[in-house]
């Protein structure tokens, strides 16, 4: 219904591009979540991930440091997005009640008195209150599709820093070398470059 509220607005700039931001931030949400459903790889990477954190061992206390820092912008992060997006959401949601609570002297049965919170393209009638009324609650899902919109990213960058953690543990190893003997040396570079190619596998 966006697409075709679009083609409507075809020709005013000012409209075209208030309708283009949300159509195309819904329709990533949409392509994001299908994605994010349906990849094979990306549920295979999860599993190896969350494998990885239970059996995780750290060779000492700095290590550990290193991998929680990063875990700890991740949640972070994430929570702050999440917490974000949903008052974001909520807000633009109930833009449309506080137009109406505001502007109440419009007159009732002009369609410009009913906004919509997304800009969508009804195929019937809005002027009537109770159709209104419903077509406002049809909408109400979109604030839980935006919520996973941000739930996805913050699952790509909670992957991400992960992956940066594990990245620092290795370079950290890598620098401290010297402080094995001579004969260890030839065991820990091999490590090395196993979690080097379990990391970028």
């Amino acid at each position: 219904m966006a697409y075709v509220d679009f083609y409507d607005a075809f020709g005013n700039l000012e409209l075209m591009v208030m309708n283009l931001v949300e159509t195309i931030a819904y329709s990533m949400t949409f392509s994001f979540l299908w994605l994010i459903r349906c990849s094979n790889l990306l549920k295979l990477v999860i599993h190896v991930i969350k494998k990885d954190m239970v059996e995780r061992k750290f060779e000492n206390l700095e290590e550990e440091r290193i991998y929680y820092n990063y875990n700890f912008i991740s949640k972070i992060f994430s929570y702050g997005s999440i917490v974000g997006m949903f008052i974001t959401v909520v807000l633009l949601y109930l833009r449309p009640l506080v137009y109406l609570l505001t502007f109440n002297q419009a007159p009732r049965n002009n369609t410009k008195s009913f906004m919509l919170p997304y800009r969508i393209h009804p195929f019937f009638d809005i002027s009537n209150t109770h159709t209104y009324i419903l077509m406002y609650l049809y909408l109400f899902p979109m604030i839980y599709f935006s919520v996973c919109h941000m739930a996805a990213i913050c699952l790509m960058v909670i992957l991400v820093f992960h992956i940066c953690g594990e990245l620092s543990i290795l370079a950290y190893r890598i620098r401290h070398i010297k402080e094995y003997s001579q004969t260890m040396i030839v065991d820990r570079i091999r490590s090395f470059v196993r979690m080097h190619l379990k990391i970028i596998w």
